[in-house]
């Protein structure tokens, strides 16, 4: 059993060393990179070779406050290390869901990538044994980091491809008055449109990711406003990136809150990690 000790251990990157993911261990780690404060939940299991990264999607106030490790109780579902991920953009401006996007000056994402990507040198893991996972915002986050992250694998449930007002309403608007104060939609998305746009960050890197798609056909939201616009522009790639990317669909009455089962995502997950292949 994991003894948790609600300590934080706090430390610049360029400082960063397998002693402190050590020390860490099963806690949270505090990562200095550009002068934000960037949190992880480190649980690390004996002689393993294998990942699993998490992002949030939205949070419930009434629930939790920041830092927010979702899924963190589900780490023993895994025969993998688990690495759960905290989003600063929502720190200390009452936004309950932030899509690693930082603010004005910063995009947080690729900041979040570069700790996670040395975090997994220092344990020895390989890109292909690494798989992020995240639904709904944290499918866009799981997205964004594996392309970053090549040859790692996104598990993504309900994924919000193309983040903007006609999906995500008020959350979206809270996100700009809070992180962009003085921008209008139409100029946010003219400056930043990379970092709301998964497809868009796939052709400017020229790279599709592993990807294991799981939709609830039965949300059409989530089948009307992201999933048709995955896979059209998928469909207009070369044979070899197309199958890179599978496509789980299920059913549920619970709309775009109707997610994959947990032990049927453990399973999933844990079978992609151990039918790797290194050729």
């Amino acid at each position: 059993m994991v003894i948790f000790k609600e300590k934080t251990l706090t430390v610049n990157f360029e400082d960063l060393k397998y002693h402190h993911i050590k020390e860490a261990n099963p806690n949270i780690i505090k990562i200095i990179h550009k002068g934000v404060a960037f949190q992880f939940k480190i649980i690390l299991k004996n002689n393993n070779d294998n990942l699993v990264v998490f992002f949030n999607g939205a949070y419930d106030p009434t629930k939790n406050q920041p830092p927010i490790f979702a899924r963190s109780s589900w780490y023993n579902d895994y025969n993998a290390n688990c690495i759960f991920v905290d989003d600063p953009t929502v720190h200390d401006n009452g936004i309950t869901v932030g899509w690693g996007i930082g603010n004005k000056e910063l995009y947080y994402l690729p900041l979040m990538s570069e700790i996670i990507i040395k975090l997994s040198k220092f344990l020895k893991v390989y890109p292909k044994k690494t798989v992020y996972y995240g639904s709904s915002a944290g499918g866009h986050l799981s997205l964004a980091a594996s392309i970053l992250h090549r040859n790692s694998t996104a598990v993504v449930n309900n994924p919000q491809i193309h983040v903007r007002s006609i999906s995500q309403g008020g959350r979206y608007y809270n996100l700009i008055n809070s992180n962009f104060a003085g921008l209008n939609e139409y100029k946010l998305q003219s400056m930043f449109s990379e970092r709301f746009n998964i497809i868009e960050q796939m052709h400017n890197s020229n790279y599709i990711p592993n990807v294991v798609y799981l939709l609830n056909r039965d949300s059409r939201e989530d089948v009307e406003l992201q999933f048709r616009i995955f896979e059209e522009y998928i469909n207009g790639r070369s044979q070899k990136d197309k199958e890179k990317v599978e496509y789980i669909l299920y059913s549920s009455p619970d709309g775009h809150n109707g997610m994959y089962g947990r032990e049927k995502t453990a399973l999933l997950i844990n079978n992609i990690l151990d039918n790797v292949r290194y050729d």
